[in-house]
């Protein structure tokens, strides 16, 4: 008998072993941090434009309170109905909608992408610093469109400071151009998996 240990029912694990991260319990603080993010997603779906917000997947009882809340006028309503959009987004798989926000963010961007360089071409095309060969070797179906005619248009009307009808014409026509070809290209929706 080992008279020198005050502990004869020692557990199996170390004292020093730290318990799983399933089995600990989440801390006070930890849990107020995750209630406080899907607060402010339950905010950001609140004030996401109804077209994208119709794309992002979510139980019908959340989507009625999100659109109640949209509905809401007065400071108090608002708060209490923006605390219970927060209480139902507990109970609902946060990642699939941050996934639709974030497909949706890589979309406008996608977008913003291509009206930055149908800017910088036409820019480009104005003053000479760009060649319209090398836009329709980069994009053939741009040699049906009468891009040169359009080109000289907009130069001349550039040079004689008239107002920049045929340069946003030239504008549109680089970023139609642009969008076609680009679309191909984007990742495929959620239905256009295979099974």
């Amino acid at each position: 008998m080992n008279h020198g240990s005050r502990h004869t029912d020692a557990p199996d694990t170390a004292p020093d072993a730290t318990p799983s991260t399933d089995d600990a319990p989440i801390s006070k603080t930890r849990r107020k941090q995750q209630m406080h993010a899907l607060q402010a997603l339950g905010e950001r779906l609140v004030k996401l434009p109804a077209q994208q917000l119709a794309r992002v997947p979510m139980p019908e009882d959340l989507a009625q309170a999100v659109h109640e809340a949209r509905r809401t006028k007065s400071h108090e309503g608002l708060r209490r109905q923006m605390q219970y959009v927060g209480k139902l987004m507990r109970s609902v798989d946060a990642s699939a909608i941050e996934q639709a926000l974030a497909v949706d963010e890589e979309r406008h961007q996608g977008a913003v992408h291509l009206m930055h360089r149908a800017e910088r071409w036409r820019d480009g095309l104005l003053d000479g610093s760009l060649s319209l060969t090398d836009f329709i070797d980069e994009h053939p179906a741009a040699a049906q469109l009468g891009l040169p005619a359009l080109l000289a248009q907009a130069r001349r009307e550039k040079t004689a400071g008239k107002p920049p009808r045929q340069q946003r014409q030239l504008y549109r026509l680089l970023h139609e151009t642009l969008v076609e070809d680009w679309q191909p290209a984007a990742a495929p929706q959620a239905d256009d998996e295979p099974a």
